[in-house]
């Protein structure tokens, strides 16, 4: 099996996907907040570094949506790091979960900068709490000593099926969003509102 990474024409070159391996946290000196996602795709094994697939590029639109700059502002990890070719969208288990929390929480103390987290997919809020990811996007917790976020995984936005869903998702993530990034600065942390989305639902024909 093999997976597209862009080669030095800036056409997609195939490189072979890897055996089981590890892709570590990205985890600039400067950054402010903690990004945790769910585990390691292709794209990232095959470049090794977190959140470079398209849903990670999504992310880091968002997040420039809300003021932060993606490379210097934000450290990224996963629950699982541990990429298997024969798993590609793999779900941690609840014990994984469990064991991920104090690795993570370990790697927290080289990010001395770090002042807020924010958790994306089911699998990563679970490292705060129980329940579906629907109920807890938006609530706030604690992660060790630091305010935390439950928030969509910008996959499940790109898996969306249509306008107005996505409208959803994507309004709720940077309401959630701006709260995290807020609290990353050192700011006055905004009341999260989910907001009422504003969408195209049917074709717009001009005269």
């Amino acid at each position: 099996r093999r997976v597209p990474v862009p080669g030095r024409s800036g056409t997609a070159e195939l490189a072979p996907l890897p055996s089981p391996a590890t892709v570590a946290p990205w985890y600039p000196a400067t950054a402010l907040l903690l990004a945790i996602g769910q585990s390691v795709g292709p794209v990232e094994a095959a470049r090794g570094r977190p959140f470079i697939c398209p849903a990670g590029q999504q992310l880091r639109e968002w997040l420039a949506a809300v003021g932060l700059d993606p490379d210097r502002d934000v450290a990224y990890t996963n629950v699982v790091m541990d990429f298997d070719p024969d798993a590609p969208n793999y779900v941690p288990t609840p014990a994984e979960v469990a064991s991920a929390l104090p690795r993570i929480v370990e790697e927290l103390e080289r990010l001395p900068a770090v002042g807020a987290v924010v958790l994306l997919g089911a699998s990563a809020a679970h490292l705060v709490a129980k329940g579906p990811i629907g109920r807890l996007v938006g609530t706030r917790h604690r992660f060790g000593s630091l305010p935390a976020w439950p928030c969509w995984h910008p996959s499940y936005y790109l898996r969306a099926a249509n306008y107005r869903r996505r409208a959803e998702i994507e309004g709720e993530a940077l309401a959630v969003l701006r709260q995290a990034a807020a609290a990353a600065r050192g700011e006055p942390v905004p009341a999260v509102v989910l907001p009422t989305p504003s969408y195209v639902d049917e074709p717009v024909t001009i005269a």
